[in-house]
C-alpha cells in the first residue's frame, strides 16, 4: 500500500498519511543550536536556584520567576519533539547518533525542570517556616511588651496608693 510520489522520489506516502522520508531531516547544526538552548537553560536553573538559596531583598524570586524558566524548558522540549518527530519520519541511516543526542537533551531538560520546581516548591516551605517564625516572634514581642506595661502599671498604682515602700521590700523593684 506504499505509493511513490511523483512530485519528490525521496517521499513516500505510508498508510496511514505520515509522509516518510529518505532525505536528511536533522542537520548537526540543528542539534548543536539545541545545546546552546540547554546551556542557555541549564544556566538560567542555576541562578534561579542561587537566587533562591541567597534571595536579597531586590531579587527575591517568585512565581513568575519560576513560570520564566519553566517556559523556557518548554520551548526547548518542544523543540525537542519536533526534531525527534523529524527523526521518526526519516529513514536517513544516520541519524542514530542524534537521536541519542536527543534523548540525552531530554533526560537534561527532564532533570532541570523537576530541579526548578522542587528548588522553588523547598524555597517556598522554607519562606512559610520564616513566615511563622516571625508571627511567633511578633507575638513574644507583644505578649512581654503587655507583661511589662502591666507590671509598670501595678507598680504606678503600687506608688500611688502609698504602699510603694512594699515594692522594696517585697522585692518587686531592685
Amino acid at each position: 500500500m506504499i505509493s511513490i510520489s511523483t512530485a519528490n522520489s525521496n517521499q513516500t506516502s505510508a498508510a496511514n498519511g505520515e509522509t516518510t522520508t529518505s532525505a536528511k531531516t536533522v542537520r548537526m547544526k540543528d542539534i548543536l543550536e539545541l545545546r546552546k538552548a540547554v546551556k542557555y537553560v541549564e544556566n538560567q536553573v542555576t541562578t534561579f536556584n542561587c537566587d533562591l538559596r541567597n534571595p536579597t531583598l531586590w531579587q527575591r524570586p517568585n512565581a513568575n520567576s519560576l513560570m520564566r524558566v519553566l517556559t523556557d524548558i518548554d520551548t526547548v522540549s518542544a523543540r525537542v519533539k519536533q526534531l525527534t518527530g523529524k527523526i521518526e519520519i526519516s529513514s536517513y541511516p544516520h541519524h542514530a547518533s542524534k537521536m541519542a543526542n536527543l534523548e540525552k537533551i531530554k533526560v537534561t531538560i527532564d532533570t532541570l525542570s523537576k530541579s526548578a520546581s522542587a528548588s522553588f516548591n523547598r524555597s517556598q516551605k522554607n519562606m512559610q517556616v520564616i513566615r511563622e517564625r516571625e508571627e511567633q516572634y511578633l507575638e513574644n514581642r507583644a505578649k512581654s511588651a503587655r507583661a511589662r506595661s502591666e507590671r509598670r502599671q501595678y507598680i504606678e498604682e503600687m506608688i500611688n496608693s502609698g504602699r510603694g515602700d512594699e515594692l522594696y521590700n517585697g522585692g518587686m523593684v531592685k
